[in-house]
């Protein structure tokens, strides 16, 4: 064995057993609590019958909770400003459609930034 070939093999070595202990660590399972769809929309529009539709197929496939949240007004701007303002832990979603970048465009200000939040 050469003195090339003899520090690979420690070093393949050492690679697995890292890949080993990685695969000992777990994340936290989730979601741990129920989710919300935050809808800036008006009940019983199509935009309401899709994120609802939406909501019971992640009940089913995440075995979790997921409720839809009707924010509407201000041009769609109440429901985005809540959940830009949410934490950001994946237990409040945004059902959005373009006036989330429309918004900026016509109005002096939006309480969100389209790119930022």
């Amino acid at each position: 064995m050469t003195a090339k070939a003899a520090f690979v093999i420690p070093g393949l070595t050492g690679l697995l057993i890292l890949a080993a202990v990685g695969c000992g660590a777990h994340a936290q399972t989730y979601p741990t609590k129920p989710i919300r769809i935050v809808n800036p929309f008006s009940p019983g529009g199509s935009f309401d019958l899709v994120s609802r539709a939406l909501a019971r197929t992640m009940t089913a496939e995440l075995g979790q909770s997921v409720f839809v949240d009707n924010r509407p007004g201000a041009g769609s701007n109440i429901g985005v400003e809540l959940v830009a303002k949410a934490p950001a832990d994946g237990y409040t979603l945004l059902a959005m459609q373009t006036s989330l970048v429309i918004n900026p465009s016509l109005m002096k200000q939006v309480p969100y930034d389209p790119i930022r939040d």
